[in-house]
C-alpha cells in the first residue's frame, strides 16, 4: 500500500532541478500536451487537456531560530522595524542558486522585468558560489533585495548577508520575517526555489542542507502572519509527503509532480498578472503560475526534450483533519479496509497496480513516486476488486477532487496533481 514515508536516494542533476542524496537525511516535470484543468471536482474525476493562449484570470524585527532534534527555538527582538505601506501581496522567493545560479540569474531577470509595485512586492533572497555563472559581477555569496523593474543581480542589487547556509531553517525565518516587517502585505507567498526530492527543498551546494518539510512547516508556523501560498520551484516537490506535513500553515501550495527543467517557472507573466489583478486570492495566483508554466512549456522552443513537465495548486485545507473529507483520512481508511478486507485477488490486483504505477516520475532515480488519482481510479473502475475496497478507492478520489485546484501536465493523463510513494 502507498505509504507517506521518507525516502533516501542517490541522484543528483543540475541540468534539472533535482538533489537526491544519500547523505542528507531526506528524501522533480511532464512533454508535449497542453493546459490540463479538473472540471467540477463535485461531479466528476476527470481531467481535460486543451490548448490555447493566456486567459485572465477572473475577478474574483530580526529573529534567530536554532534547529535542534527537528525544532526551532525563537529568539532576538522584533521591535523598531520600518515597513512601506502594506501592498496586496509580498512575494517571498528564497533563491538557494549554487550550482543552478545560471537559471537563479534568469529567473530574476525574469522578475525585474516587472518588479516592484505599491500592490505586490517581490523580495528575493539569492545565494551564489564560485564555479558556475560569472556573470552580473560573480559574486560568491548570498545577498537579499528588494526587485524592482530593470534591476541586475549585480553589486549594487540588495544588501550583502556574507556566505549563510540556505539550507538552515533559521536562515529561511530570519528571510521570511525580513519580509513580512519590512514589505507588509495582506497576502504573502514564500517561494522556495532551488534542488528539490520530493520532502526537502532549497539545497544549500556548499553545505549539502536543505529545507525539510517538517522545517519548512515549523518556519511557517513561527511567521508573524499567516502565509497564503507555498510554491516549490524545484524537482518532484508536488507529494503527499511535502504538502501534509505544511497543510496547517499555508493555504495553497505549488509544485512539480516530476522533475523540474532548469529554467523553471516564468515569473514575468505570473507578476505581470499579479500586478494587473493585484486583488488575487491564493487559489487564483496558485492557478495563474500552473497556466503560464504549461503556456510556457507547450510553447514552441519552451519544452525540454529531457524532461517531461507537469505543475498543480494544491488546497493544503483539504488535507487537514478537521475538513471532514480530508484526503489524508480518506487514505488511511483505504489502507485499513484494504489490510483487513482483501481477498487473494484484491492483494494480487493491489500489488500488480502498484508495480505499473510505481517509479512514474523523476526518471528512475527518486522514490517510487506515482500518480494518487491514476492510482486509485484504476483500482475503483477494476470491477474484480470487492466492493468495499473499490468503494474506499472512490472515497480517496472524492477527497482528491476537493484538493486539486488545477494541473498541468505535458503529457495528457499522466499527471493529476499530488504524487504518493510506495
Amino acid at each position: 500500500m502507498p505509504a507517506l514515508q521518507q525516502q533516501t536516494v542517490d541522484a543528483f542533476n543540475i541540468a534539472s532541478r533535482q538533489w537526491n542524496s544519500a547523505a542528507s537525511q531526506s528524501s522533480t516535470l511532464l512533454s508535449t500536451g497542453g493546459w490540463a484543468e479538473r472540471v467540477d471536482p463535485l461531479q466528476q474525476r476527470n481531467w481535460t487537456s486543451h490548448s490555447g493562449a493566456a486567459t485572465a484570470i477572473p475577478d474574483s524585527t530580526s529573529v534567530e531560530l536554532s534547529a535542534m532534534n527537528g525544532n526551532l527555538q525563537l529568539g532576538g527582538d522584533r521591535s523598531n522595524h520600518s515597513a512601506t505601506p502594506p501592498a496586496n501581496w509580498t512575494v517571498m522567493v528564497y533563491m538557494a542558486g549554487d550550482s543552478l545560479e545560471e537559471f537563479g540569474i534568469q529567473d530574476f531577470l525574469e522578475m525585474s522585468a516587472i518588479g516592484s509595485s505599491s500592490n505586490v512586492n517581490v523580495v528575493v533572497q539569492f545565494d551564489r558560489t564560485a564555479g558556475y555563472a560569472d556573470t552580473h559581477g560573480d559574486w560568491t555569496d548570498t545577498r537579499r533585495g528588494v526587485v524592482q523593474a530593470g534591476d541586475t543581480p549585480d553589486l549594487n542589487w540588495g544588501s550583502s548577508l556574507g556566505e549563510v547556509n540556505m539550507g538552515d531553517a533559521s536562515t529561511l525565518y530570519n528571510f521570511v520575517d525580513w519580509g513580512m516587517a519590512n514589505y507588509q502585505a495582506e497576502n504573502y507567498a514564500v517561494i522556495m526555489w532551488g534542488h528539490g526530492d520530493g520532502f526537502n527543498v532549497s539545497y544549500d551546494d556548499t553545505t549539502g542542507d536543505s529545507i525539510s518539510a517538517i522545517e519548512l512547516n515549523t518556519v511557517l508556523g513561527a511567521a508573524s502572519e499567516e502565509i497564503d501560498l507555498v510554491g516549490t520551484d524545484a524537482c518532484l516537490m508536488s507529494s503527499l509527503d511535502f504538502t501534509d506535513a505544511i497543510r496547517d500553515n499555508a493555504s495553497v501550495f505549488v509544485g512539480s509532480q516530476e522533475l523540474e527543467p532548469g529554467t523553471g517557472w516564468n515569473y514575468t507573466p505570473i507578476l505581470q498578472d499579479l500586478n494587473r489583478l493585484p486583488t488575487m486570492t491564493a487559489a487564483q495566483l496558485g492557478a495563474d503560475i500552473v497556466y503560464h508554466y504549461g503556456e510556457y512549456y507547450n510553447s514552441p522552443g519552451g519544452n525540454d526534450p529531457y524532461t517531461e513537465e507537469t505543475l498543480s495548486a494544491i488546497d493544503l485545507s483539504a488535507l487537514r483533519d478537521s475538513n471532514s473529507n480530508s484526503l489524508v483520512d480518506a487514505l488511511n481508511l483505504f489502507q485499513i479496509t484494504a489490510a483487513f478486507t482483501a481477498t487473494t485477488y484484491d492483494t494480487f490486483a493491489l500489488a500488480s497496480y502498484e508495480d505499473v504505477y510505481s517509479n512514474e516520475f523523476g526518471a528512475g532515480n527518486t522514490p517510487e513516486y506515482y500518480d494518487i488519482g491514476n492510482f486509485y481510479t484504476s483500482i475503483a473502475d477494476d470491477e474484480y476488486i470487492s466492493s468495499s475496497i473499490r468503494a474506499a478507492a472512490e472515497g480517496v478520489l472524492d477527497a482528491y477532487d476537493d484538493a486539486i485546484i488545477s494541473n498541468y501536465s505535458s503529457v495528457p493523463g499522466r499527471s493529476t496533481g499530488l504524487s504518493i510513494d510506495g
